[in-house]
Protein backbone atom coordinates (compact mmCIF):
# COMPACT_ATOMS: atom_id res chain seq x y z
CA UNK A 1 0.00 0.00 0.00
CA UNK A 2 1.74 3.30 -1.14
CA UNK A 3 0.08 5.59 2.00
CA UNK A 4 2.60 8.15 1.75
CA UNK A 5 2.26 9.01 -1.72
CA UNK A 6 -1.71 9.28 -1.20
CA UNK A 7 -0.97 11.56 2.08
CA UNK A 8 1.95 13.70 0.28
CA UNK A 9 -0.97 14.15 -2.87
CA UNK A 10 -3.34 15.25 -0.14
CA UNK A 11 -1.51 17.20 1.91
CA UNK A 12 -0.20 19.79 -1.64
CA UNK A 13 -3.72 19.45 -2.82
CA UNK A 14 -5.09 21.02 0.40
CA UNK A 15 -2.34 23.28 1.22
CA UNK A 16 -2.79 24.60 -2.77
CA UNK A 17 -6.32 25.15 -1.90
CA UNK A 18 -6.10 26.77 1.48
CA UNK A 19 -3.55 29.22 0.09
CA UNK A 20 -5.94 30.48 -3.03
CA UNK A 21 -8.74 30.66 -0.60
CA UNK A 22 -6.92 32.77 1.61
CA UNK A 23 -5.66 34.66 -0.63
CA UNK A 24 -8.82 35.35 -2.55
CA UNK A 25 -10.41 36.09 0.72
CA UNK A 26 -7.99 38.99 2.07
CA UNK A 27 -7.39 39.83 -1.03
CA UNK A 28 -4.29 42.54 -0.11
CA UNK A 29 -3.21 45.47 -1.81
CA UNK A 30 -0.68 45.18 -4.42
CA UNK A 31 -1.49 41.29 -4.85
CA UNK A 32 -3.22 39.58 -8.04
CA UNK A 33 -7.21 39.76 -7.66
Amino acid sequence: MHFWYFLIAMLSFLSYNFTEAFTRSHSWPGRRR
